[in-house]
């Protein structure tokens, strides 16, 4: 079975789903704006020169979850889904998901995000697995501690590798979609890499290596 793998914030979805969530948050007063600005600074800046540590991610990523009863934290993600999600894919997104369907290969979204976000966006996916960071609980509570590998640059690797030999699957003939330099390690296990708004020095490899370039944005 040939496996179609992709990233979800900035490839499938027009956005960064944490980001939008927190945005989300701060209209209901639960997070506060200004501190947050400063901490999303300090959080991309790590990220994009590849130096961000996923529990330190997590923890922050994962406050609100935490903080809030489960009960208050679905009901306010149902509304965000609608909200900010739904709007925010691409229907290229769509399409290639479609068009990967057609040619009866497995659909897999694969984030750094933790499940709890990542499921606002992928309940509006037609894909047929989903990898995201896994959090521990404690008496079915949040506790923002990672839970196994993170989904999150080489960890990506490992995990679909484990997962594509447990069910017989392989690496040979896979695709995989993303937009971040952060990705390179699954991008280069593949067969078929192919870069979806690509951040620059993402953009930069694929153009010397002449792998797929894609723009896939939301109308406007």
């Amino acid at each position: 079975m040939t496996l179609a793998i992709f990233d979800l914030d900035h490839t499938l979805l027009d956005g960064d789903g944490p980001e939008l969530w927190f945005n989300f948050l701060i209209t209901k007063g639960v997070v506060d704006a200004e501190k947050h600005r400063r901490a999303q600074e300090r959080f991309t800046e790590l990220y994009n020169n590849g130096k961000l540590q996923a529990q330190d991610w997590a923890t922050y990523e994962s406050a609100p979850q935490v903080n809030y009863p489960q009960k208050q934290l679905l009901a306010w993600r149902d509304e965000f889904k609608e909200k900010y999600i739904r709007q925010r894919i691409p229907q290229e997104s769509h399409q290639l998901l479609e068009n990967h369907r057609r040619q009866g290969h497995t659909r897999i979204v694969m984030s750094a995000t933790n499940r709890f976000i990542v499921e606002a966006s992928t309940s509006l996916l037609d894909v047929d697995h989903v990898f995201a960071t896994e959090l521990k609980e404690e008496l079915g509570q949040c506790t923002g501690m990672i839970d196994g590998i993170p989904c999150f640059r080489e960890g990506k690797v490992a995990i679909i590798e484990d997962w594509a030999t447990s069910w017989g699957h392989h690496l040979d003939d896979a695709y995989f979609y993303s937009d971040s330099i952060n990705d390179l390690p699954l991008l280069e296990r593949v067969a078929n890499p192919t870069v979806v708004n690509a951040d620059k020095p993402l953009a930069k490899i694929a153009s010397n290596r002449g792998w797929p370039m894609l723009h896939h944005r939301v109308a406007t």
